[in-house]
């Protein structure tokens, strides 16, 4: 492997960190596409180049997801309760997400993410919050299925598609009525896990398949140059996260979503 893809992938690394930081959906949006055109360019796989970025994109969340989440919780920005309902959900999620993807193509999982992607950011573009939201004492049994349900939502497609499933709990979150900033913060803590189980799970059904400098689908190379850059960087997005006004947080993430979702249908 030469230096420059070594090179290419901390610079990556450092750009997803800053993003997890500020948007709490652990760099997937990001690596997941980018990784996928490097490894198609340059004819990596032929017929596992989505699968690679996938699980590659869910072993580098592990070190993002905790550096963000660190500094989100010394801010005291993560509710915790919430984190807890939704890890139950989480565990059957991030198990079962990698179960499914197997049996799609590389071409099917582009076309899912971006259509995920793009349904979402259509969703909380025209979502007006109200009076009245979910997350208040009056509506708590309500809440405690709702939360449950996000996580396992969440983490069943963040662990298909290697985004680790922020794209669901953020806005989700935010329709039920948390702060942008807390959404950011919890869906950060709650990435730790899927990101561990969707991995764990990405490498029991892929540790047969034999590409080189990989363990299953996980490309070595790549994930120790993302990590290094995403552990540097996610502290500078957590910051970012808390200067930025809430309607300014929600935009960047729709044209996020917008920006990538159209990438990955084309």
């Amino acid at each position: 492997m030469h230096w420059v893809f070594y090179l290419i992938y901390f610079a990556l690394g450092c750009t997803v960190g800053c993003f997890s930081g500020l948007l709490g959906v652990g760099g997937g949006l990001l690596v997941v596409p980018i990784l996928h055109w490097i490894f198609k360019s340059f004819s990596l796989t032929t017929t596992y180049n989505m699968h690679l970025a996938i699980s590659t994109s869910l072993a580098v969340m592990i070190f993002t997801s905790i550096s963000a989440t660190f500094f989100h919780a010394r801010k005291k920005a993560v509710i915790w309760k919430t984190f807890m309902l939704m890890a139950i959900g989480m565990v059957l999620g991030a198990i079962s997400g990698p179960i499914v993807s197997g049996e799609f193509s590389s071409r099917a999982l582009e076309i899912i993410f971006g259509c995920v992607e793009l349904i979402i950011a259509i969703t909380l573009f025209f979502y007006k919050p109200t009076a009245q939201d979910i997350h208040s004492t009056t509506n708590k049994k309500l809440h405690v299925f709702l939360v449950i349900l996000i996580g396992f939502l969440a983490a069943f497609i963040g662990a298909m598609l290697g985004i680790g499933g922020g794209i669901i709990i953020v806005p989700a979150l935010i329709f039920m009525g948390y702060k942008a900033k807390n959404a950011v913060a919890t869906s950060a803590a709650a990435l730790i896990l899927t990101a561990i189980m969707g991995t764990i799970s990405q490498l029991f059904f892929s540790y047969n398949i034999d590409i080189s400098n990989s363990v299953g689908f996980i490309y070595i190379p790549a994930t120790i140059g993302l990590a290094i850059g995403s552990l540097i960087f996610a502290p500078i997005g957590v910051k970012l996260a808390h200067k930025v006004s809430e309607d300014y947080l929600k935009k960047i993430f729709i044209f996020v979503l917008v920006t990538f979702g159209i990438i990955m249908l084309t």
